[in-house]
């Protein structure tokens, strides 16, 4: 398959986050006070909600989940910050708008 001007090719963000290395260990997060309080709010590992804490510019709902937005004006739950896609131990967070 070739392609041609005017083609569009879309790339998972998982598959670009992974390839770029915008990834992190759980062991490498040390979570803050706020990340503790949001993992026993909503039962999650605190290091991972650091990870989310870390990537959105402003938090609009706490609980039952972490809705936020990103510092390029989009709102998603926990900031896009993931750990089914990825090894266990392990997070991935969306690419930067670029």
């Amino acid at each position: 398959m070739k392609f041609q001007d005017g083609d569009i090719l879309c790339v998972a963000s998982t598959i670009w986050s992974k390839s770029k290395g915008y990834t992190k260990k759980l062991t490498d997060i040390t979570a803050s006070e706020r990340a503790i309080r949001l993992g026993k709010l909503n039962g999650e590992d605190p290091r991972f909600l650091q990870g989310v804490l870390d990537a959105f510019t402003d938090i609009i709902m706490e609980h039952p989940f972490i809705l936020s937005e990103m510092s390029f004006c989009h709102i998603g739950v926990r900031a896009g910050v993931d750990q089914s896609s990825i090894d266990d131990g392990m997070v991935i967070f969306l690419p930067p708008d670029q």
